[in-house]
């Protein structure tokens, strides 16, 4: 499969709408867990507002991954909205410590990291490593569930998107105390990038511990988006599954190639006439006949040669008027 460029548009709208989610709900998150997972939720619905004509606002990898498996989103898209969402959650990520740093006035600053254990002096979180690859594993197949249940089609709307927002907001409120997680890999991925830039102590932990919050979160959308295919059909076969997805792009890829065939036969039979067919020329347009303006003839200017042979005829004509009177 060649990856191709195809919609600009939908993968910049992606990249910044991630961006400003990120950065605006791991700065709302300094007022705690509570005002992080509003935060998140009204960030969320207000892009949908704002940018949803332009891309299928999912902001999350799991969300992106979900509608892959779900078959409602092609491979190519997938990869470049999961690269646009990584790189605007790096973004927002830096955006949301530069901001800190601002307000603090110190490099010192911590914000909302994806992490577990004793992190940082600042937190006591007690959760170890398999109690964060419960969590995040959990959270992802919810969103991923309820995601995939909201919305008919790749896009999310106002109506699914208040949906997914009310599971967010769940989510950030669960996982903010325990992990700083939003089942969101790019937000991890970008807060801990961003973390390296700070000034305290175990500024590079999220970046050690970052492999919980891609692969667990990433087997978690994979998961729920199954549960949900198996709950919508009442039974659920992977083996059949894949057969029958590989089976439709085979039909779709034998049907485009028919078309095709089918257009260049109509092509070549409109251009090649047909024996014994008469081939009639279209009329020319007639061009409207100017009528012709009849001239009137110029008067006749007799010549000077003409006026003196007038005149000696006349001469004559006396003379023989006068002979025949003396006779």
């Amino acid at each position: 499969m060649a990856l191709t460029f195809e919609n600009p548009k939908e993968y910049i709208a992606e990249l910044v709408g991630t961006a400003i989610l990120i950065s605006i709900g791991c700065m709302i998150a300094a007022a705690g867990m509570l005002a992080a997972a509003i935060g998140f939720t009204l960030t969320y619905i207000g892009l949908i507002y704002c940018i949803g004509k332009h891309c299928d606002c999912h902001f999350n990898p799991v969300i992106t991954l979900s509608m892959f498996v779900t078959g409602k989103m092609k491979a190519n898209d997938t990869l470049w909205y999961v690269l646009a969402q990584i790189i605007g959650g790096i973004i927002g990520g830096l955006v949301a410590l530069i901001i800190g740093a601002q307000v603090w006035h110190t490099g010192d600053v911590i914000i909302y990291a994806s992490y577990f254990g004793d992190a940082f002096e600042f937190y006591s979180r007690h959760i170890d490593t398999f109690g964060a690859i419960i969590i995040e594993f959990m959270l992802a197949f919810i969103l991923a569930y309820i995601a995939m249940k909201a919305t008919n089609s790749q896009k999310i709307d106002m109506k699914s998107g208040a949906i997914v927002a009310v599971a967010l907001f769940g989510v950030v409120y669960i996982a903010g105390a325990m992990t700083g997680s939003a089942a969101n890999p790019a937000k991890s991925i970008g807060t801990a990038f961003a973390m390296m830039f700070s000034g305290i102590d175990g500024k590079f932990d999220p970046l050690i511990e970052l492999w919980v919050f891609i692969i667990f979160p990433a087997l978690g959308a994979i998961v729920g988006s199954f549960v949900y295919l198996m709950m919508e059909s009442g039974e659920f076969d992977l083996n059949k599954y894949l057969a029958s997805k590989k089976k439709d792009k085979s039909k779709a890829d034998e049907t485009e190639e028919s078309e095709d065939a089918e257009y260049s036969e109509e092509e070549a039979a409109a251009e090649e006439p047909v024996e014994g067919e008469l081939i009639i020329d279209e009329p020319a347009e007639e061009i409207p006949e100017i009528e012709s303006v009849e001239e009137e003839p110029l008067p006749e200017v007799e010549s000077e040669e003409d006026a003196e042979s007038e005149e000696d005829a006349e001469e004559e004509i006396i003379v023989e008027d006068s002979e025949t009177k003396r006779e």
